[in-house]
Protein backbone atom coordinates (compact mmCIF):
# COMPACT_ATOMS: atom_id res chain seq x y z
CA UNK A 1 0.00 0.00 0.00
CA UNK A 2 2.98 2.16 0.84
CA UNK A 3 4.70 1.79 -2.59
CA UNK A 4 1.66 2.25 -4.46
CA UNK A 5 0.78 5.30 -2.81
CA UNK A 6 4.45 6.81 -3.03
CA UNK A 7 3.96 5.87 -6.81
CA UNK A 8 0.47 7.46 -7.18
CA UNK A 9 0.95 10.81 -5.09
CA UNK A 10 4.21 11.81 -6.21
CA UNK A 11 4.33 12.67 -9.80
CA UNK A 12 8.22 14.25 -9.33
CA UNK A 13 9.48 10.64 -9.48
CA UNK A 14 8.02 10.90 -13.16
CA UNK A 15 10.32 13.58 -13.44
CA UNK A 16 13.69 12.07 -12.41
CA UNK A 17 16.09 9.94 -14.73
CA UNK A 18 16.05 7.24 -11.79
CA UNK A 19 12.89 7.03 -9.57
CA UNK A 20 13.86 5.24 -6.49
CA UNK A 21 11.82 3.73 -3.50
CA UNK A 22 14.30 2.08 -1.09
CA UNK A 23 13.40 -0.09 2.32
CA UNK A 24 15.95 -1.22 4.48
CA UNK A 25 15.46 -4.49 6.64
CA UNK A 26 17.05 -7.01 8.82
CA UNK A 27 18.52 -9.89 7.10
CA UNK A 28 16.72 -11.94 10.11
CA UNK A 29 13.27 -10.74 10.00
CA UNK A 30 10.38 -11.81 8.51
CA UNK A 31 11.61 -15.75 8.11
CA UNK A 32 9.05 -17.71 6.61
CA UNK A 33 7.75 -21.60 6.50
CA UNK A 34 8.53 -23.29 3.94
CA UNK A 35 11.59 -20.43 2.28
CA UNK A 36 14.10 -23.28 2.66
CA UNK A 37 16.71 -23.63 -0.34
CA UNK A 38 16.01 -26.77 -2.48
CA UNK A 39 19.35 -28.47 -3.47
CA UNK A 40 20.06 -30.93 -6.75
CA UNK A 41 22.30 -33.63 -7.45
CA UNK A 42 24.47 -36.41 -5.32
CA UNK A 43 24.89 -35.65 -1.37
CA UNK A 44 28.31 -34.27 -2.44
CA UNK A 45 27.02 -31.46 -4.78
CA UNK A 46 24.09 -30.82 -2.65
CA UNK A 47 26.68 -30.36 0.83
CA UNK A 48 28.72 -27.95 -1.47
CA UNK A 49 25.66 -25.95 -2.82
CA UNK A 50 24.26 -25.71 0.85
CA UNK A 51 27.34 -24.44 2.24
CA UNK A 52 27.87 -21.82 -0.53
CA UNK A 53 24.66 -20.79 0.44
CA UNK A 54 24.98 -20.45 4.30
CA UNK A 55 28.20 -18.61 3.40
CA UNK A 56 26.68 -15.88 1.18
CA UNK A 57 23.82 -15.77 3.52
CA UNK A 58 26.28 -15.38 6.77
CA UNK A 59 28.04 -12.81 4.37
CA UNK A 60 24.92 -10.34 4.10
CA UNK A 61 24.67 -7.61 6.06
CA UNK A 62 22.57 -7.41 8.82
CA UNK A 63 20.16 -4.35 7.13
CA UNK A 64 19.38 -5.13 3.69
CA UNK A 65 18.19 -2.63 0.82
CA UNK A 66 15.52 -3.62 -1.11
CA UNK A 67 14.78 -1.32 -3.91
CA UNK A 68 11.66 -1.31 -6.08
CA UNK A 69 11.14 -1.49 -9.37
CA UNK A 70 7.07 -1.09 -9.19
CA UNK A 71 4.14 -3.40 -8.44
CA UNK A 72 2.55 -6.46 -9.64
CA UNK A 73 -1.13 -6.75 -9.61
CA UNK A 74 -3.38 -9.83 -10.72
CA UNK A 75 -6.76 -8.31 -9.75
CA UNK A 76 -8.91 -11.49 -10.22
CA UNK A 77 -6.39 -13.32 -7.01
CA UNK A 78 -6.52 -9.60 -5.09
CA UNK A 79 -3.09 -9.72 -6.06
CA UNK A 80 -0.94 -6.41 -5.27
CA UNK A 81 2.59 -7.15 -4.20
CA UNK A 82 5.95 -5.29 -4.68
CA UNK A 83 8.61 -6.32 -7.04
CA UNK A 84 12.00 -5.70 -6.00
CA UNK A 85 15.17 -5.55 -8.26
CA UNK A 86 16.55 -8.44 -6.89
CA UNK A 87 15.32 -12.24 -6.13
CA UNK A 88 17.07 -12.78 -3.30
CA UNK A 89 16.28 -15.06 -0.19
CA UNK A 90 15.73 -11.63 1.38
CA UNK A 91 13.68 -9.93 -1.41
CA UNK A 92 11.37 -12.75 -1.78
CA UNK A 93 9.86 -12.65 2.13
CA UNK A 94 8.80 -8.80 1.16
CA UNK A 95 7.60 -9.30 -2.39
CA UNK A 96 8.10 -10.67 -5.73
CA UNK A 97 11.70 -10.44 -6.94
CA UNK A 98 13.29 -9.66 -10.51
CA UNK A 99 15.50 -12.07 -11.93
CA UNK A 100 18.35 -9.45 -12.92
CA UNK A 101 19.24 -11.40 -16.17
CA UNK A 102 15.86 -10.82 -17.20
CA UNK A 103 14.48 -7.51 -19.49
CA UNK A 104 12.10 -5.23 -17.52
CA UNK A 105 8.91 -4.37 -18.07
CA UNK A 106 8.17 -3.18 -21.91
CA UNK A 107 12.10 -4.55 -23.04
CA UNK A 108 12.06 -6.92 -25.78
CA UNK A 109 12.15 -10.72 -24.30
CA UNK A 110 11.54 -12.03 -20.95
CA UNK A 111 10.30 -10.56 -18.00
CA UNK A 112 11.24 -13.11 -15.09
CA UNK A 113 9.71 -12.42 -11.74
CA UNK A 114 9.69 -15.30 -8.96
CA UNK A 115 8.22 -15.35 -5.72
CA UNK A 116 7.16 -17.98 -2.59
CA UNK A 117 3.70 -19.66 -3.46
CA UNK A 118 2.64 -19.68 0.26
CA UNK A 119 -0.13 -21.28 1.66
CA UNK A 120 -1.17 -18.89 3.82
CA UNK A 121 -4.02 -16.76 2.45
CA UNK A 122 -3.55 -13.57 1.22
CA UNK A 123 0.61 -14.39 0.59
CA UNK A 124 2.22 -13.34 -2.33
CA UNK A 125 1.57 -15.77 -5.32
CA UNK A 126 -0.44 -18.04 -2.98
CA UNK A 127 -3.09 -18.09 -5.42
CA UNK A 128 -1.81 -18.12 -8.87
CA UNK A 129 -2.78 -21.32 -9.71
CA UNK A 130 -6.49 -19.95 -9.77
CA UNK A 131 -5.25 -17.38 -12.21
CA UNK A 132 -7.44 -18.07 -15.25
CA UNK A 133 -6.48 -18.31 -19.09
CA UNK A 134 -7.19 -14.20 -19.85
CA UNK A 135 -6.80 -12.62 -16.49
CA UNK A 136 -5.01 -9.90 -16.68
CA UNK A 137 -1.51 -8.84 -14.53
CA UNK A 138 -0.69 -5.05 -14.57
CA UNK A 139 3.12 -4.08 -13.66
CA UNK A 140 3.26 -0.30 -12.91
CA UNK A 141 6.76 0.80 -12.60
CA UNK A 142 7.94 3.13 -9.82
CA UNK A 143 8.20 6.00 -12.43
CA UNK A 144 4.59 5.57 -13.06
CA UNK A 145 4.14 3.38 -16.20
CA UNK A 146 1.67 0.89 -16.53
CA UNK A 147 2.26 -2.39 -18.71
CA UNK A 148 -0.57 -5.21 -19.04
CA UNK A 149 -0.34 -9.13 -19.52
CA UNK A 150 -2.60 -11.50 -19.86
CA UNK A 151 -2.17 -15.27 -19.20
CA UNK A 152 -2.67 -17.44 -22.06
CA UNK A 153 -1.71 -20.47 -21.48
CA UNK A 154 -1.08 -22.67 -18.51
CA UNK A 155 2.21 -24.79 -17.62
CA UNK A 156 3.43 -26.78 -14.47
CA UNK A 157 6.53 -27.31 -13.94
CA UNK A 158 7.46 -30.41 -10.66
CA UNK A 159 11.05 -29.98 -10.37
CA UNK A 160 13.62 -28.33 -12.63
CA UNK A 161 17.21 -30.13 -12.73
CA UNK A 162 19.89 -27.59 -12.99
Amino acid sequence: TDIKDQINSQPELLTLDVPEITYVVNKNDVKIDGEEMEFYGTAEEQEVQRKEFEEAYASLPDYVSLNCIGLIEIESIGQCDPIWDNDTIIDLRYGIGHHQSSCMPGEEGNFCLLGHHMREEGVFFNKLIDVQIGDLIRITTIDGKEYIYHKFEKNSIDKVEI
